[in-house]
């Protein structure tokens, strides 16, 4: 018997996750449920279970740190962290510590029992399979046919419509029957394969064709596959497992193959549509410079430069799609960190609107998608009414802030003004001050100030004795060929020839 503990805070959790499936069915004993980290540590190192479901942040002790603790000890119990949303980051971090897996709250079954069954032995990981039952038995008449194949060597597939998910039950049933029909027509006349459905999946062994190359398998695969497209209208995406002479071994390689389907969810990103179960479907993972467009979309929400802004957003969710790895709750958690990020910077410039609510609302729908394009566009609405609401705000806002920051630079004129303290004055980033001055002003910063130093520049040359040079660095130029260039540009000639001119013209008759 495997022999689990399950560690939560909210006793419901553990309640939920023990009603949730028939362990006893699968030979899972669950030994112990603890609502804290201290006796979940206790009676993992005096049991020494198999398995341990641990919440990420409980009291006494928090996941990671049994999991530390654990590892210390050299105790061989395999642990999958349970997280809340604010703690997600973590227990995706967690993975570096030795934990086998991640599971977000609310808990789904489907998730729960893939990530239990990587803990299994192999002879137990069949049982794993929609709620214990294996793919393929030996009873099966899809297994009678492929055993046919023995003496050569086949593999197994699992196949999936891309974006059946999203259609209306009824339709589901069609779109399936018709794909399943062209399999089992093409396959049997071509009698190297075999095609069937179980649990409403369609799977596929394929032979390999004597004296064959490496990739012949693939390539029949591909090239039936288009064909099935071309009778029925619809693409059919697949994994497929390498080939093995043991027809014993398809069982766990069809379970492995359908886990690995969870892939298609993101169907419209992948490289591939054929994927193999071996090596990595998203090789380039840059989770720094997803960090880096999170900020630069948060800049540009803020800088309402619309266009320039939902092409970043594009290049982030296809970003997300990467580092999400086939995992739907990472991309949830990643485009919502991504709404975090925008609705951070607007608290720190003091923008307000009903940010809050929109997040939450995306959060509750979010994982209830049934495509990656169904999440974006979950998401890009939100972020079109978070958009609408930033620049509601703003409007509100730009009156007072221009004229405190004209204000400002009036009565500061003659200090080292720069777009960082002007910024500062109002809690705007420094990149969209300058933006946001020139709207609302029509001149750039700097030539604003420069035109209040030039002004008050002109009062001191006609009306005090001072020299260009000191009158220059009294209002504020630190280098007085610029002050003398800008001077003669604007009025025409040089500090001391207008001094001169002013000095010789006639006084105004009385």
């Amino acid at each position: 018997m495997f022999r689990m503990i399950l560690a939560d805070d909210e006793p419901v959790i553990t309640k939920g996750i023990c009603m949730l499936v028939d362990w006893a069915q699968l030979g899972i004993q669950i030994e112990a449920c603890c609502d804290n980290g201290l006796d979940a540590l206790h009676e993992i190192l005096s049991r020494k279970p198999d398995l341990a479901l641990l919440d990420i942040s409980m009291p006494g002790r928090t996941g990671i740190e049994i999991l530390k603790e654990l590892h210390a000890a050299g105790a061989a119990t395999k642990v999958i962290f349970i997280s809340g949303f604010q703690e997600f980051s973590y227990a995706r971090d967690a993975l570096a510590y030795g934990a086998v897996d991640y599971l977000l709250k609310p808990i789904k079954r489907e998730a729960l029992l893939e990530a239990v069954g990587k803990c299994l032995p192999d002879g137990a990981q069949q049982r794993m399979v929609h709620a214990g039952q294996a793919v393929l038995h030996a009873g099966d008449e899809a297994y009678r046919a492929a055993m046919r194949f023995d003496g050569g060597s086949c593999a197994i597939a699992a196949l999936t419509v891309p974006g059946l998910a999203e259609k209306e039950e009824m339709e589901r049933q069609l779109i399936t029957f018709s794909v399943l029909s062209q399999l089992e027509r093409i396959t049997r006349a071509q009698g190297r394969g075999v095609a069937f459905q179980k649990q409403n999946e369609l799977y596929l062994i394929i032979e390999t064709a004597p004296d064959s190359g490496a990739g012949d398998s693939e390539a029949y695969l591909r090239a039936l596959l288009g064909q099935v497209q071309e009778e029925t209208g619809w693409a059919v995406g697949a994994v497929y497992s390498q080939d093995t002479g043991e027809t014993t071994q398809l069982p766990p390689l069809a379970m492995e193959c359908r886990q690995k389907c969870q892939y298609f969810y993101f169907w419209q990103h992948l490289p591939d549509t054929v994927l193999p179960l071996s090596g990595a479907v998203f090789p380039e993972k840059d989770l720094a410079g997803l960090h880096a467009l999170q900020a630069r979309i948060a800049e540009q929400f803020m800088g309402q430069d619309q266009a320039v802004m939902w092409q970043t957003l594009r290049a982030y969710e296809a970003a997300c799609a990467a580092v999400a790895d086939g995992n739907q709750d990472a991309a949830v958690f990643y485009l919502l960190s991504c709404l975090r990020a925008v609705t951070e910077r607007m608290a720190e410039l003091g923008v307000q609107t009903d940010s809050a609510r929109m997040v939450d609302g995306m959060l509750e729908a979010a994982r209830d998608t049934k495509s990656y394009a169904g999440l974006l566009a979950l998401f890009e609405s939100t972020c079109r009414e978070l958009y609408a609401g930033v620049a509601e705000a703003l409007r509100k806002n730009d009156k007072k802030d221009i004229v405190k920051a004209t204000d400002y630079i009036k009565a500061h004129y003659k200090e080292n003004l720069t777009l960082e303290v002007m910024a500062k004055q109002i809690h705007m980033n420094p990149f969209y001050f300058s933006s946001y001055f020139k709207k609302q002003t029509g001149r750039n910063f700097k030539d604003f100030l420069n035109a209040v130093r030039l002004n008050h520049a002109l009062e001191l040359l006609v009306g005090t004795d001072l020299r260009s040079y000191e009158i220059a660095e009294e209002v504020g130029f630190k280098d007085y060929r610029y002050f003398t260039e800008l001077f003669s540009r604007a009025y025409g000639r040089t500090p001391t020839a207008y001094r001169k001119a002013m000095s010789a013209a006639p006084a105004p008759e009385e």
